[in-house]
């Protein structure tokens, strides 16, 4: 059987370092990069550690580390599939005596422009006063975008783990809880599920609070007839999943349930336009056209989505202000919400890897929609036994793997952590995901 990812690549250290070089020697005549974003370094080698560097050298790498991470660079760095390419650990003193050493007098180096302090830039043209040093925009955040198969199967585990979270905290029905012990409670059970950690602080609101779209925890408490509006995931090897729903359990007033529908449908719209090839402002038109249709736009505060990866939030955001295509392989997130004053906040959000078949959810729980409202005796468990009324999208392909709890193998909980960005995850990657649309449920019912 086809898999919906066929057309993602697979890929590791190498091939993303040479990208990079490919860039420096194409764009910019540069022969070196100095790489100081912490995230990008983790890209390109699998370190993690703070106040670091990456030299990257026309036939080496050199990763700058100081001595309270060395022993765990060096563990990075004898890795096989990252030994293969020439990595060696250095301490930043040695920085300048390095480049000096492997580039000519004359030789053009980029510099990440954007996490640069002035300090270092002054430093670095008084050790190199024959180098040229080029400021640049993101050139390796730029490579980011487009995921390999190594991270999507990252970011499904993050994603099936943050689904199983979610099923727990509705089986827990948390009326009477605050806000603090349910963002308590997503964060263990993601870890007990085996995430490393939650990608960010869950953003937890209830009632009014909801309006407050990046609102932290607080001490109020859900009451019957309210809403919870949660926004959390999991990460997995650093890789992040991002999903929000907006909960409530008895009934809410008319007004707000006919928003309610608005953000879904707006949210419909939006995942239509996840194909190669579509721009990223079609995508936050085509949810805005949806909400302005309910006069509600005016209530819109933030895009309509974006990229996700090893940070929560990546270029390009699903707004006006971006160009560019989608391509196969680009992680995304759909969350079109509105926030009303005084009243509150609702917003939907998944995680979505675009293929050349379509959007592939890697969040699902409650996708099916929840036109009825949750109650204490008959809870709705995901999207396999609940009552749904309202048909998933269409468009959208489901991870029938994925979606159930098995997929979290215990076993191999702690095996993820020994594999390096790059590698192969231990999780098998999609053989078995039939790439037609389906219908109502996810087994086609």
């Amino acid at each position: 059987m086809k898999s919906a990812l066929d057309g993602i690549t697979s890929g590791d250290v190498g091939s993303r370092v040479e990208r990079v070089r490919a860039r420096l020697a194409d764009e910019f005549s540069a022969q070196a990069m100095l790489v100081s974003n912490a995230t990008n370094i983790c890209y390109l080698t699998g370190f993690t550690g703070v106040s670091a560097g990456l030299l990257l050298l026309p036939d080496r790498l050199a990763l700058l580390a100081d001595r309270r991470y060395r022993t765990r660079a060096l563990r990075i760095v004898s890795a096989p599939h990252v030994s293969q390419h020439g990595v060696e650990v250095i301490d930043p003193s040695q920085r300048s005596e390095m480049i000096k050493r492997f580039l000519p007098k004359s030789a053009r180096m980029v510099i990440e422009e954007n996490n640069m302090v002035m300090s270092q830039y002054t430093q670095l043209t008084t050790d190199l006063p024959g180098v040229e040093l080029v400021p640049a925009d993101d050139i390796v955040l730029e490579d980011r975008l487009v995921k390999d198969a190594g991270e999507v199967a990252r970011i499904r585990a993050a994603g099936a783990i943050s689904d199983a979270a979610l099923e727990d905290l509705i089986a827990a029905v948390p009326i009477g809880w605050s806000e603090l012990e349910i963002a308590a409670f997503l964060v263990e059970r993601m870890t007990a599920l085996g995430a490393e950690r939650a990608a960010f602080e869950p953003m937890v609101a209830t009632a009014e609070r909801s309006a407050l779209a990046h609102s932290r925890p607080s001490r109020e408490r859900l009451e019957k007839d309210m809403i919870l509006l949660i926004d959390f995931g999991a990460e997995v090897d650093g890789y992040k999943a991002d999903m929000t729903r907006t909960l409530w359990w008895g009934e809410l007033d008319r007004n707000v349930s006919i928003a309610v529908d608005a953000v879904r449908r707006a949210y419909d719209a939006a995942v239509e336009k996840l194909n190669p090839g579509a721009p990223p402002e079609s995508v936050d038109n085509a949810a805005r056209a949806v909400l302005r249709e309910h006069k509600l736009e005016q209530f819109v505060i933030h895009p309509s989505g974006h990229n996700i990866g090893l940070d929560i939030h990546e270029r390009p955001f699903f707004s006006q202000h971006y160009r560019g295509e989608l391509a196969t392989g680009n992680v995304v997130t759909i969350e079109p919400g509105i926030y009303i004053p005084g009243v509150g906040g609702i917003r939907w959000e998944d995680t979505f890897v675009v293929t050349d078949s379509g959007p592939l959810a890697l969040t699902m729980s409650l996708r099916g929609g929840q036109s009825e409202s949750l109650s204490a005796d008959r809870p709705i468990r995901g999207g396999r036994d609940g009552a749904l009324t309202n048909p998933a999208d269409p468009c959208v392909q489901w991870d029938e793997t994925q979606f159930s709890r098995e997929y979290v193998d215990f076993e191999k909980v702690d095996d993820h952590k020994r594999f390096l960005l790059g590698d192969r995850a231990p999780w098998q990657p999609f053989e078995d995901v039939d790439p037609a649309p389906r219908t109502r449920y996810p087994d086609g019912a």
